[in-house]
């Protein structure tokens, strides 16, 4: 099949070849339907491109660096930016170029375009991918659209696509990426539009929005909506959101304009509405089903520009933290900016003032029954809270995803993750509480007599100012969990661990590895925008470091409130160990607040101890994860499972956990690197293993179970490899962590 090939010419037997929205967009154009003009690049492109750039063996060695089932989506998408950057830092092969450029320049010349994606399992029946692969618009010269037709192509294995795949079953080796190039219509009017509605069969659905869709479909612009009676297209209800905004074209790309008094009308007129509806019952004859259908009103022309199946095999979102709720998660820079402030200027206020008044509770004085009712209180306010993390903190997390996209695109560095350097050194509470803990170091250092002391478990009395720093330090942070233990509850091991600390060099944010020169790197950056476009990007920017450290911060102010709730269940446990009642385990507050007015009713199921892991049946050799902070380093590993785990931890030794809890990051200063089951780049692991410029591999499956206390290991955290070199019983560190390499790629 040829490269390229006009819309209007694709005939049946170069549907397959062309994908599913090319292969519609065919159909409708030779149904008589207006559609705008346009090319398909078709997937032999595609393959002759991965196959001669030498990207498909790249791509499967991303893809396949943990089962995808077992991928959260923080390291799906971490795939996805890896692979996307391998598109951005290979270029066509130059036989493709002067293949494809000729003809593109005298179809398009400088006008401005659209560049979409045309998957051949997209538009189909049973899958749709609507908004998981790109379409990029208002693309002007034929250097640009070479450029998108690569990043539409590195689509195909975007996290929301690969995540779509996963729950759908689909192969994806078999899959290939065709692209459809569009001359932009400006609509003044444009939408979607259903023949059936999927919450009720007897209606359609009309969503109409002034300027163009891509309001629509970012989520930036709510639309109208009109119920239409299938069967004979009569008006069942319209309803109206405020219309204050709207998508347009700008020379530079595109802008969202503020509607004014254009506003206090309909984006169509009752007769518009008729013509939308008739279109979309024309295409469901022409395709013999009914379509999800793509439109836009320019100069009194309805222009159609793509129409699917409805489908219903998408997967639920329901549930928190799964593949297929994930695939919601993304969010547009204007609906980021309205969660920051929320976040900032609502809940964090509002989660600070809910532990003060917790804290200032005197438990110790309530009866059982009002204890055991105040714990399930303080449970209520915690899941309310919760509730607020998954729906908004969660979500915001993606601002510095959306940043890492756009620098990339923009920049096309050699390293993926060369953004997060501009986003280093922001303010975050546990780099801020470290700090202080250093300072209790420092002066446990600078005092043998204190450290002689410390080891006693006392402190003296002639040392009151580093009592009233401990004190200080356990006020503003005592509240903290790990492991269902708070500081406060737990001073011995903390000043065990405040030895440890004292035993070690200081170790700063940014000390660990020399980070790269990036001077003027936010200004080359903010440089590369049209001059009217400079201010959005420093906006994004200033959002992506508020997102970094938020990520981290909602975990502290969440774990403030937890910390509460443990306080509560801590003095009710204190009264049934008085009683005689022991648990082997700590035991959840409700089984706490249950035993407090009913001993009789202690369940002892899950008292058992740990069970056998896999460490107990494998040796591995290599370990492979995600690359989540460059480096290398070798030394002992320390598997930390709890706050038991605290005073033993030593300097230089390798944290193997399964996750990094923002408020167990005060073990990271002593820490040669870290390696976690859990993976992804927006993982407080990761966020903090970059602010210290600590190695750091995540993902690792079984990583707590594969690696035992004692094994004397290698971090490569420029591959996402750990190597298991074999046990190291006596507790001496085999080796030193290895000076960072300046030049490797991932």
């Amino acid at each position: 099949m040829t490269l390229l090939i006009e819309l209007s010419e694709i005939g049946p037997d170069e549907r397959a070849g062309c994908g599913g929205k090319a292969a519609a967009l065919s159909r409708l154009i030779q149904g008589g339907f207006t559609v705008p003009p346009g090319m398909c690049v078709t997937t032999d492109a595609y393959r002759r491109y991965v196959d001669d750039a030498g990207l498909r063996e790249r791509i499967l060695l991303e893809v396949n660096r943990k089962r995808s089932g077992e991928m959260r989506w923080e390291e799906m998408w971490d795939t996805a930016l890896r692979i996307r950057n391998l598109f951005h830092t290979t270029q066509m092969p130059g036989s493709m170029a002067e293949e494809l450029a000729p003809r593109i320049e005298e179809r398009f010349g400088d006008r401005p375009v659209v560049v979409r994606s045309s998957a051949t399992t997209e538009d189909s029946r049973k899958t749709s991918y609507a908004g998981l692969h790109e379409s990029f618009v208002n693309i002007r010269g034929v250097e640009s659209i070479l450029k998108h037709i690569r990043l539409v192509w590195a689509s195909l294995w975007s996290d929301g696509a690969l995540l779509y795949r996963e729950e759908l079953g689909l192969d994806m080796d078999s899959d290939a990426m065709a692209v459809v190039i569009q001359e932009l219509v400006a609509g003044v009017s444009s939408g979607v539009a259903f023949c059936v509605d999927p919450t009720d069969p007897v209606r359609g659905v009309i969503e109409a929005v002034h300027g163009l869709n891509k309001g629509l479909v970012d989520g930036d612009v709510e639309p109208d909506r009109w119920f239409i009676r299938r069967d004979d297209g009569r008006v069942l209800a319209h309803e109206s959101p405020v219309r204050d905004r709207a998508v347009a074209v700008k020379e530079d790309g595109l802008v969202i304009l503020t509607l004014g008094s254009l506003g206090e009308r309909p984006p169509l007129t009752d007769g518009e509405v008729d013509q939308v509806w008739n279109l979309t019952r024309r295409a469901e004859e022409r395709f013999g089903s009914p379509q999800d259908l793509e439109w836009t009103l320019h100069g009194g022309q309805l222009y159609t520009l793509q129409s699917r199946p409805i489908t219903t095999g998408v997967p639920d979102p329901s549930e928190r933290g799964s593949r297929a709720w994930a695939l919601g998660l993304k969010v547009s820079f204007d609906r980021l900016a309205r969660l920051r402030d929320r976040i900032e200027n609502l809940h964090f206020p509002a989660m600070a003032r809910e532990a003060d008044s917790l804290a200032g509770i005197e438990t110790g004085k309530m009866t059982d029954d009002q204890l055991a009712g105040e714990i399930r209180r303080r449970v209520k306010i915690l899941g309310h809270w919760t509730d607020i993390y998954w729906e908004e903190f969660i979500p915001m997390a993606h601002g510095a995803r959306l940043f890492g996209q756009v620098f990339n695109d923009v920049m096309a560095p050699e390293d993926p993750y060369l953004f997060v350097e501009l986003l280093r050194d922001t303010p975050m509470i546990t780099v801020t509480r470290n700090r202080d803990l250093e300072e209790l170091a420092a002066e446990v250092r600078r005092d043998p007599g204190l450290a002689r002391c410390l080891e006693a478990g006392t402190v003296p009395d002639d040392h009151m100012a580093f009592q009233d720093r401990l004190d200080s330090f356990l006020a503003d942070y005592g509240d903290q969990t790990w492991s269902g233990t708070r500081l406060s509850a737990n001073r011995e091991s903390l000043l065990k661990f405040i030895l440890n600390l004292a035993s070690a060099p200081a170790r700063l944010p940014g000390s660990s590895t020399e980070p790269p020169d990036v001077s003027g790197l936010a200004e080359d950056f903010v440089g590369r925008f049209p001059p009217g476009r400079q201010a959005e990007a420093e906006d994004l920017l200033d959002l992506a470091r508020a997102s970094w450290h938020l990520r981290d911060d909602d975990n502290v102010y969440l774990g403030r409130i937890e910390g509460q709730v443990q306080a509560a269940s801590e003095e009710g446990i204190r009264r049934l160990a008085e009683r005689g009642v022991v648990f082997n385990q700590p035991p959840p507050p409700e089984t706490v607040a249950a035993a407090l007015t009913d001993p009789h009713r202690i369940s002892e199921k899950g008292t058992e101890g740990p069970a056998k892991g896999a460490g107990d049946r494998v040796r591995p050799r290599q370990l492979v994860g995600q690359p989540a902070c460059g480096g290398i380093a070798r030394g002992r590993a320390r598997v930390v499972t709890g706050f038991a785990d605290l005073p033993a931890f030593r300097s230089g030794e390798i944290l193997v956990c399964d996750a990094v809890d923002p408020n167990m990051t005060l073990l990271v200063p002593l820490a040669a690197a870290i390696v976690e089951r859990r993976g992804g780049m927006l993982i407080h692991g990761a966020i903090i293993a970059r602010e210290y410029g600590i190695p750091c591999v995540n993902g690792v499956p079984e990583a707590t179970g594969l690696i035992r206390t004692g094994s004397d290991v290698t971090v490569d955290g420029y591959l996402g490899l750990v190597v298991v070199h074999g046990e190291n019983r006596s507790g001496k560190e085999k080796g030193e962590r290895g000076k960072a390499r300046s030049n490797s790629k991932q």
